[in-house]
């Protein structure tokens, strides 16, 4: 399932599906351990299916609450003082 494909759901759908696919992660890791799986990359594309589920469920639930980003992002270069992943460290206080 693809990304488009999966925002094209219901939220309910998408919730149908993530515990579709845990399901099916489930009998792919049993078949897996007990040799009769013969395409082993099955469990790779599972794992990520349910990062895509995620994704999407994630995206609607920071859409729904318009706070925007909860911290600063990260800044591309190590400055090697305090503060130096998140912004300014405030010590007014």
């Amino acid at each position: 399932m693809r990304i488009h494909e999966v925002r094209a759901l219901s939220e309910d759908d998408i919730k149908k599906e993530l515990e579709e696919t845990y399901r099916e992660m489930l009998s792919v890791r049993f078949r897996l351990a007990t040799r009769q799986l013969s395409d082993t990359s099955q469990y790779r594309k599972v794992r990520k299916k349910i990062a895509r589920i995620r994704t999407v469920l994630r995206e609607r639930q920071l859409l729904e609450s318009h706070a925007g980003p909860t911290r600063l992002h990260r800044k591309s270069h190590h400055t090697g003082r305090p503060g130096r992943f998140y912004g300014p460290v405030d010590r007014s206080a």
